[in-house]
């Protein structure tokens, strides 16, 4: 009975060590990377979900969090249920990694295979819409402010000019000079 107590401490102390031992992000990347390849999405999403934590995001590198991006676009592409999680993990990387090195981020997505560049583009220009949204008044001022109150077409009409009815032919506006 003390031997079988024995033996069960030591397995249970030998599982717990193959348990807590670690795996760097590299090699979780990579592992995600090759399932992606291999089409077998289920274990690149669970493998994908383990460097999301907090303290595994802080302590990657500018490249890894790029690569890491880019496997959530590719999840984003193939799983229907989780497409905007994903997508919204991605651009959290993408600017993760761009705040942590921006010169190894964009060397990375630069560089990036022609068939994961569409993933890379698509995510530029999300992350770009998101932080620098279009305003029409910044790009054309003039066209889309009013100044003052709106004028008649009367007090349009240059000195000297007299609007009737008439002078409309086929929705474009003639005036005559008056005499």
């Amino acid at each position: 009975m003390k031997l079988i107590n024995i033996l069960t401490v030591v397995l249970l102390m030998a599982l717990a060590i193959s348990c807590s031992s670690k795996v760097s992000p590299e090699e979780d990347i990579r592992r995600a990377e090759m399932a992606i390849a291999q089409g077998d999405m289920e274990v690149a999403s669970s493998v994908a979900s383990h460097l999301t934590s907090e303290p595994a995001l802080s302590s990657m590198s500018a490249s890894q969090l790029a690569r890491l991006s880019m496997v959530y676009m590719q999840l984003s592409e193939e799983d229907n249920d989780d497409a905007g999680t994903n997508v919204a993990t991605a651009t959290d990387c993408y600017r993760r990694a761009f705040k942590a090195d921006a010169d190894s981020a964009g060397q990375y997505f630069s560089s990036l295979p022609s068939e994961q560049a569409q993933y890379g583009m698509m995510l530029s220009a999300i992350v770009g819409n998101q932080d620098n949204p279009y305003n029409p008044l910044r790009y054309h001022p003039v066209s889309f402010q009013r100044r003052g109150r709106r004028r008649t077409l009367r007090e349009r009409q240059p000195p000297g000019t007299r609007i009737r009815h008439s002078d409309y032919r086929n929705g474009e506006r003639t005036l005559q000079q008056e005499c």
